[in-house]
């Protein structure tokens, strides 16, 4: 079984960094293996040792995230031997693909309320040239669903069916800012203590 990681890195001193591990099963299904966060504040060349040593148990050598940083992430990841790769995709893209996934009954994950509330609080936005994103809300967080959504994007590699990430929004209401994620119901298909709790 072949594990995917995904990192939303942070200096520490206002936002978490997390790390979110997944695979594809055998039925298709993306499932989500955990996700580890380290509140503020810390240090983060200490988690990104704490996370090498998790990525370790899988076997991952290799983890993809923003390009929180420049090289700096890069190099204190590599300095665990772990090689830290920028994603060729934006946040909002990743949440589009990870929408259409959820859409498709292709997600597994387990039905933590700190990831619920996460994805359900993400808005999409559409400015005047027509051109939608998706993001939190000021002074809101999404570190522990950018990095699932991350991983879980990742595992479906090339399954992904073409983002339609709007297809449970009324098309009927004008409203700029609505929840890109209002109607999401993670499922849990396993005992509890697979779940590395947040």
């Amino acid at each position: 079984m072949k594990y995917v990681a995904f990192c939303d890195p942070s200096g520490g001193s206002s936002d978490s960094m997390t790390l979110a591990i997944a695979h594809l099963s055998l039925f298709k299904k993306c499932v989500l293996d955990g996700v580890w966060e380290r509140r503020p504040p810390f240090s983060p060349d200490a988690v990104c040792e704490e996370f090498a040593g998790v990525l370790a148990t899988y076997r991952v050598r290799v983890v993809t995230g923003d390009r929180y940083s420049a090289q700096w992430v890069v190099e204190r990841f590599l300095a665990h031997g772990v090689t830290y790769q920028h994603s060729l995709k934006t946040r909002s893209e990743i949440y589009g693909e990870f929408a259409a996934l959820v859409n498709s009954g292709r997600v597994r994950m387990p039905s933590s309320k700190r990831l619920r509330t996460q994805f359900q609080s993400l808005e999409r936005r559409s400015s005047r040239s027509g051109r939608d994103t998706i993001d939190h809300p000021p002074a809101s967080h999404d570190d522990a669903a950018n990095a699932a959504a991350g991983a879980l994007t990742l595992a479906a590699g090339g399954l992904n069916p073409a983002p339609e990430p709007w297809s449970w929004c009324p098309t009927s209401d004008p409203t700029p800012r609505r929840s890109a994620f209002e109607n999401l119901s993670p499922i849990d298909e396993g005992p509890e203590s697979w779940w590395q709790r947040l």
